[in-house]
């Protein structure tokens, strides 16, 4: 009568077969009548040869690598698109005359080249220093904030279009290389879907946007 063997038993006894295997490639080769009866389970069908095995999870392999490749490009593709948008971004910064234009060429690209639904930058008037006291949260965040804002800093930010946002990503336009680091307003954009920003997102690219406009501020606050 066979002794049944342990759990732990089995265990090692699989993981000797499997070493075995792999220390003599060529086992198969010297079995062949073996190799054509082995017969594995199948989702499908009562069951299939090894050959027929392997040739799946070959085809199976191939598919996620193909999967793979294909995100790797689509990422490349939209990591293109946003350089590009960028720079378009940028040249037009670089064209404005005063602080207005800034504005309005930095809201109505992130609409019309980045697909942005809603975007607001909302200037400080330092002759009202307490105007904002609802977004004192959002200017004193030491970074960008990303996902649901509360009621009063959407409308504060997005007065028309308030109750119409589900998340947002809004970043302080600071001058940390003054004294006082200088706030000169808001960068937000908004978007209808609620999952479209949220605080796993990397935010380095707002950021990027927003120093730019910092210098720009900067350069026409005096105009």
């Amino acid at each position: 009568m066979t002794a049944k063997l342990s759990v732990s038993e089995q265990a090692a006894s699989k993981e000797q077969v499997v070493e075995y295997l792999y220390a003599h490639s060529d086992f198969f080769e010297q079995q062949p009548d073996l190799l054509v009866s082995l017969r594995l389970p199948h989702e499908h069908k009562d069951s299939i040869s090894l050959f027929e095995k392997q040739a799946t999870l070959m085809r199976d392999r191939e598919a996620r690598h193909h999967g793979q490749i294909k995100a790797l490009i689509n990422a490349a593709r939209r990591n293109d698109q946003l350089l590009e948008h960028t720079r378009n971004l940028v040249v037009r910064l670089l064209k404005t005359d005063n602080m207005q234009q800034v504005i309005e060429q930095t809201e109505s690209c992130f609409v019309e080249q980045f697909g942005i639904d809603f975007v607001s930058i909302s200037a400080f008037p330092r002759e009202q220093p307490d105007q904002h006291s609802m977004v004192n949260g959002l200017i004193h965040a030491k970074k960008p904030v990303l996902g649901t804002l509360r009621a009063e800093e959407l409308e504060y930010l997005f007065p028309d279009n308030a109750t119409a946002i589900g998340s947002a990503a809004v970043y302080c336009l600071r001058d940390s290389a003054h004294d006082g680091g200088q706030e000169w307003g808001l960068l937000a954009l908004a978007s209808k879907d609620p999952s479209y920003f949220s605080h796993e997102m990397d935010s380095l690219f707002l950021e990027f946007v927003g120093d730019i406009l910092v210098q720009q501020f900067g350069k026409y606050s005096g105009a």
